[in-house]
């Protein structure tokens, strides 16, 4: 039977080989933007994920393990609909826009994985002395310390691509609404 254990195995060995796909993926991703201002958001994140692999390396390091991913489906799945996206809409008015969309999908999964990980670090006793509570502050620090201005370059990154302020206000105020 799988224990929890296992479960923080594999989800960490899955986000390790999403953060691998990332790095290939986000050039090409940057290179069908036809806003400079979005080719260079895409661009940014490549340094940060680069920094999120060798974290993870860290964490695999300090639990006594050899970092190895597992196939990232998930990952996989997101990165082929971007490139279906760039194919479908390349030329078009909205590249831009299903861009920024397929990258948001990749960050919610992203966050939602560390999140999890991070709180089943606790779980599985990693918090009791300084080397298992690193593991969970690698985790916490690999995802959540860059999202301050997430929000903020949302909202800017549908701004350079065209959105009508109007329609951004609209998207503002109901952005809470279900």
């Amino acid at each position: 039977m799988k224990t929890l254990k296992d479960l923080f195995w594999d989800e960490l060995m899955d986000i390790y080989d999403a953060e691998h796909q990332l790095v290939k993926a986000l050039p090409k991703l940057a290179a069908a933007a036809t806003c400079k201002h979005l080719n260079q958001a895409l661009l940014a994140p490549l340094q940060q994920t680069e920094g999120h692999i060798t974290q993870i390396e860290a964490v695999f390091t300090t639990l006594g393990e050899t970092a190895n991913g597992n196939t990232c489906e998930a990952t996989q799945g997101m990165l082929e609909e971007g490139d279906g996206i760039i194919a479908e809409y390349q030329g078009s008015p909205a590249i831009n826009a299903a861009l920024i969309c397929a990258a948001q999908k990749v960050e919610h999964y992203e966050i939602a994985t560390y999140g999890c990980l991070h709180e089943w670090a606790g779980l599985l006793g990693h918090h009791e002395d300084d080397s298992h509570s690193k593991i969970r502050l690698t985790i916490m620090n690999t995802r959540f310390k860059p999202q301050r201005n997430q929000g903020k370059i949302g909202w800017a990154l549908l701004w350079l691509v065209g959105v009508p302020l109007p329609l951004l206000l609209v998207f503002y105020f109901l952005r809470g609404c279900t």
